[in-house]
């Protein structure tokens, strides 16, 4: 599907280069080099139908499966035929094509024996994994048109290429799908290509549309540091297996976006914000000193107009009233909570930056999550649990309803938590903690230069091989990093950095969840203090949600947790799903839209993705 797309931004090139005339040469060739003459006009091919009372032109519909005419031995066996299509609302939503209204109308009908040969030839096609599950699924229909009828388009065009104007609402651009006159259909007939080659351009446009709406349309791992995230895109042969199969066209790509309902909450707050974006309304808020309730200042007016504009201040408009105070500062409030700020109604700093982001910008970064979300497989069923790094929150999520909500810590922008799946296996109550290298050269080869009996009262052992050793044996000054050749171990305890219970899911980057000593920083609006791994608020609640089925419910954690100061591992007879993810806009359960501040820089370098994937036909 990748180069399906770079094939895709060259349409236009092709479609102008293409003439009438060539077509009909290549038809006359084709016919003479055809021993079965599929390349002769439609009444022959009818012809060769076995069956009584067999009629059939270029503008009827795909003969039953029964039907088929046999290909040459040759070739692979055809896929199953594509079934009547139908339209999946009433006939003002399709537009009717006719002689005076078609740009299509009077063009040369569809003629299948150079469609036939259009195929094998056809340079967005060449060298493309595309080609072949192309090639198969119209030989499968008698290389009957799908997409154009007669001398216009079917119903099923028409439904094809409204689909692919509402691209805009999945934050995708259909100008990456089809042509401008395809888009507007209010050119002139030169604007057109012939009949076989509009077929073509939307089974194309088809194919990477659905594929986008399904997958995403850029690889997540392009779009940032550590994301560990493999496209799942469908192959072609899928896509039009569920083409065949399909009896409506809108809802056929319908099924193709996410199902969260997470997505369908965002495509809507989309099109709010660009409506407000359309307004141009803008309002500039000037920085300066921080306001606080009962303050007067002249930057209070617009201060009301910006907020306002999003729908968090109703009040007066009036420019005169300069006092911060009351409603004022309420929406403050309501708009530091919908940014993931302290919501306390003091305005510095961080409120004004953030009040200052442009409703442009609001927009594209809706249009990025969006994006992230088609890059998972919605869970409607069963358990899984959720972590935002973005929004620094852990949710367990039970058949679809959010059962249990947290506070938590991640990695800090220099060790950022990587984006990945995996499942829970096990808990290890009183664990030990095995710390990193990166994390011993950088803390505690230092402190163990300057004073070695530091690392042992924090109940730090140090080992060479597999024998512990006593680290003041050790003269520190003369060790070097890349010759540090050490493990350091905590022991359990109060002061263990994992606190009294992790989480494994074991991975590659020795990322889990844990309890940690540091209680305070839950306290923080932005959370971002760790290494890399996640430290969870309320470690032993979340515990009971993952274990109580396996008889170990709050209150036994906890005891096991005072009772003994080892490591006691706990299994999980079922493996619970995981993810880490990346969401720096979502829609909370007050259908209110929730941004996040962009710690790791990955909403910039997604945007860009989206904006660059492919050239827009002109």
């Amino acid at each position: 599907m990748t180069s399906l797309r770079f094939y895709l931004s060259a349409c236009v090139a092709v479609l102008c280069l293409v003439s009438s005339a060539a077509i009909a040469e290549n038809s006359v060739q084709n016919q003479v080099v055809d021993p079965l003459g599929l390349h002769d006009n439609d009444a022959v091919l009818a012809a060769a139908v076995p069956g009584p009372g067999r009629q059939e032109t270029a503008d009827s519909a795909a003969p039953a499966a029964s039907q088929s005419v046999p290909e040459p031995a040759v070739e692979p066996s055809a896929k199953t035929r594509i079934k009547s299509i139908e339209p999946s609302v009433a006939a003002p939503e399709t537009t009717a094509t006719t002689e005076t209204s078609d740009p299509l109308a009077g063009r040369d009908a569809f003629d299948r024996g150079v469609f036939r040969s259009f195929l094998k030839k056809a340079p967005r096609l060449e060298g493309d994994e595309t080609k072949e599950a192309v090639i198969d699924f119209y030989r499968g229909r008698r290389h009957e048109s799908l997409w154009t009828k007669g001398k216009g388009l079917s119903v099923q065009g028409e439904a094809l290429i409204k689909q692919v104007r509402s691209a805009p609402d999945h934050g995708l651009k259909q100008e990456d799908y089809l042509p401008h006159a395809y888009l507007t259909r209010n050119g002139g007939l030169s604007d057109w290509p012939a009949q076989h080659e509009v077929e073509l351009d939307l089974t194309l446009a088809y194919l990477a549309l659905a594929d986008d709406l399904a997958s995403g349309a850029v690889d997540p791992m392009s779009t940032g540091s550590e994301i560990y995230l493999q496209p799942k895109h469908l192959s072609v042969e899928d896509l039009l297996e569920r083409l065949d199969e399909a009896k409506s066209i809108p809802a056929l790509m319908a099924s193709f976006a996410p199902k969260d309902p997470a997505y369908a909450k965002l495509q809507e707050k989309l099109k709010h914000y660009r409506q407000l974006a359309a307004r141009k309304s803008y309002t500039h808020v000037p920085s300066g000193k921080t306001l606080r309730k009962g303050d007067v200042d002249a930057r209070v007016p617009a201060l009301k107009r910006r907020l306002s504009e999003e729908g968090f201040y109703k009040g007066s408009l009036d420019d005169t009233d300069q006092h911060y105070d009351g409603d004022v500062v309420e929406a403050v409030k309501a708009f530091q909570r919908a940014n993931g700020l302290s919501a306390d109604g003091v305005a510095g700093r961080n409120t004004f930056t953030t009040l200052n982001i442009s409703l442009e910008q609001r927009v594209r970064q809706i249009e990025a999550n969006l994006e992230r979300l088609r890059w998972y497989d919605y869970q409607a069923t069963g358990s899984f649990v959720d972590v935002n790094i973005a929004d620094q929150t852990l949710k367990v999520v039970r058949n679809g309803l959010t059962i249990h909500q947290t506070r938590v810590v991640v990695g800090k922008p220099k060790y950022k938590t990587p984006i990945f799946s995996h499942a829970i296996s096990y808990a290890e109550v009183n664990p030990t903690w095995t710390i990193p290298r990166s994390i011993a050269l950088k803390t505690y080869l230092p402190m163990l230069q300057r004073d070695p009996t530091e690392v042992m009262r924090r109940g730090i052992r140090v080992f060479h091989g597999n024998r512990e050793i006593d680290p003041r044996s050790i003269i520190w000054s003369t060790v070097k990093p890349r010759f540090f050749n050490f493990t350091l171990q905590q022991r359990p305890g109060r002061n263990n950095a994992l606190g009294g219970v992790k989480y494994m899911f074991p991975n590659r980057h020795a990322i889990y969840l844990h309890d940690t000593p540091s209680k305070h920083l839950f306290s923080r609006s932005g959370r971002a203090f760790s290494h890399g791994c996640i430290r969870v608020e309320n470690p032993f609640d979340f515990g009971d949600l993952l274990f109580k089925d396996e008889g170990w419910d709050k209150d036994r954690l906890m005891k096991l947790r005072s009772k003994s100061s080892n490591p006691q591992r706990i299994n999980l007879s079922n493996k619970v799903p995981v993810h880490l993810r990346y969401f720096t806009a979502f829609v909370d359960a007050a259908d209110t839209v929730q941004f996040r501040f962009d710690i790791y820089g990955n909403d910039a370098r997604l945007i860009e993705a989206l904006e660059t994937r492919s050239a827009p036909f002109s």
